[in-house]
């Protein structure tokens, strides 16, 4: 278990801890008080659906249910309409923690989908941009190999090397994008910002895994 992710479950845990202790802490007769805490017992609940999904709303509400069944079983009272209000509440809890969890689940599905979209697009754009940029520069040094040294064309080949090898850097650079940020540009526009939409990991030299595909 990462570091954020044993953060959240202790956050979790207190949270129904504190709540649970409240509701022993409270007279039986403020059942209103008692109504205000299991309402409470939602936000545990919401936050376990949305950080670990159906898995964590079903573990929060087993929780939630073995640290309030002790109050309820010592309150018992031979299923009076308080008992009743009690058991449904912890049902409806559990119904609302699974939905959020199912759709919790599914965002994370759908996000996961598009970034493998992306991912595809990018390294489809580098691979079919990657045929004939090479084909370009292996033409630029011949013909700056070709050049006489005091030739005044040299240094528009010099030219067409260094962009070419610059649309190459931008090549490597897409195929690191894994995710759309968007960034603001002249007259209000957007466009992608390429640096921050990247993974971070530096660029390594030589020909990428989509290069040697060309």
């Amino acid at each position: 278990m990462t570091g954020k992710a044993l953060l959240k479950t202790s956050t979790i845990v207190v949270l129904v801890a504190i709540i649970s202790s409240l509701h022993f802490g409270t007279p039986e007769s403020l059942e209103h008080r008692h109504s205000l805490l299991r309402e409470a017992y939602y936000l545990p609940l919401a936050l376990g659906a949305v950080w670990f999904g159906l898995k964590g709303a079903l573990i929060t509400t087993l929780s939630i249910a073995l640290f309030y069944l002790p109050f309820t079983i010592s309150r018992w009272d031979a299923l009076s309409h308080v008992d009743l209000e009690r058991l449904l509440a912890t049902a409806l809890l559990g119904a609302v923690g699974v939905a959020i969890g199912v759709l919790s689940d599914r965002v994370r599905r759908q996000e996961q989908e598009r970034r493998t979209q992306i991912v595809a697009l990018t390294g489809a754009v580098a691979h079919e941009v990657n045929t004939p940029l090479f084909s370009a520069l292996a033409a630029a040094q011949l013909l700056k190999e070709d050049l006489p040294p005091q030739s005044p064309l040299r240094e528009d080949a010099d030219g067409i090397e260094r962009n070419l090898h610059c649309i190459r850097d931008l090549v490597r650079t897409l195929t690191r994008i894994e995710d759309v940020i968007l960034r603001e540009y002249a007259s209000g526009d957007k466009i992608v910002d390429i640096e921050a939409s990247c993974r971070k990991q530096p660029i390594h030299s030589g020909r990428t895994r989509h290069d040697t595909r060309s």
